[in-house]
């Protein structure tokens, strides 16, 4: 069944927990153990020609060697289709099976970084909503929009590499800290860019925290460098969070939040977007 992904990241999660909590004995030692896992989750409507248990199970050590060649934080799907909604190259609809399928793997995957943070994965299922709203009424292609949403969803996936003590920090960051955190697009473009059918989301996600002004990283691109969902997810990012509880803060009111969008447009956001924005949520009188 299609919830089977769903329980299997949650044994990966399982097994996580249990290393990182397990006593190996490195207190009575001066150095740290590294350790290394592999690990490889098959699930059968991402194999779908695939018939027997062993089947199954080769075809899934064949994509564990496979990830291992790739590197580190291979993710690969099986799925016979690679476009997940609209139009193929072909002009022939896709399968909305496939999609559904997909999204069920996002939203796992998005799951995981409830092990580091549980406000990040719940930041980024809300602020999802808002930015599939502003590509929709900026017109933007259905497949488009819905790279837009699985990139809000995964924009934040790379901070599971990233410490806890940094993410969960009451106060602000040092400058060696920031510089830690600023590394988690990167870490969450190597997670996902091996999922062919995510291949749309990973700018999103790398250039999300760049700025229209350039000043933003961790390339600063600038203007219209930035791709245009890239740009809506920062807003939304933005927004959301500030209308949130942060571990260092409490949310702003609407009405601030909304201020504040207005005060940086032209510099951290697209002018353009930043209208369309408001275009779709109207500001508090």
């Amino acid at each position: 069944p299609s919830t089977d992904i769903k329980d299997a990241f949650k044994s990966a999660n399982s097994i996580f927990s249990y290393i990182s909590d397990y006593d190996f004995g490195y207190k009575t030692f001066d150095s740290s153990i590294n350790l290394s896992l592999h690990m490889a989750i098959g699930g059968y409507p991402h194999c779908e020609d695939i018939c027997t248990p062993d089947q199954l199970f080769d075809r899934v050590t064949d994509k564990l060697q496979e990830a291992k060649r790739m590197g580190n934080k291979s993710i690969m799907l099986c799925s016979s289709n690679e476009i997940l909604q609209g139009d193929n190259e072909n002009g022939q609809s896709i399968d909305k099976n496939d999609f559904r399928y997909t999204m069920e793997f996002v939203n796992a995957l998005a799951n995981t970084v409830k092990t580091k943070d549980y406000y990040t994965q719940e930041h980024s299922a809300a602020m999802s909503d808002y930015a599939v709203d502003i590509a929709k009424y900026m017109g933007m292609k259905e497949s488009e929009i819905t790279d837009v949403k699985f990139g809000s969803v995964l924009h934040d996936i790379g901070k599971i590499g990233i410490d806890k003590m940094i993410l969960l920090k009451p106060c602000s960051l040092s400058k060696t800290e920031f510089e830690i955190i600023k590394q988690h697009p990167r870490i969450g473009v190597e997670i996902i860019r091996n999922v062919h059918p995510l291949k749309g989301v990973v700018p999103y996600v790398l250039y999300h925290h760049e700025r229209y002004d350039g000043t933003g990283y961790l390339e600063g691109l600038s203007g219209e460098e930035i791709p245009l969902g890239a740009r809506i997810i920062s807003i939304s990012d933005v927004f959301q969070a500030l209308t949130s509880d942060r571990p260092y803060r409490k949310s702003l009111p609407i009405k601030d939040a909304f201020k504040i969008i207005k005060t940086y447009s032209g510099k951290y956001f697209d002018p353009k977007v930043v209208k369309a924005f408001f275009e779709v949520y109207s500001e508090p009188q």
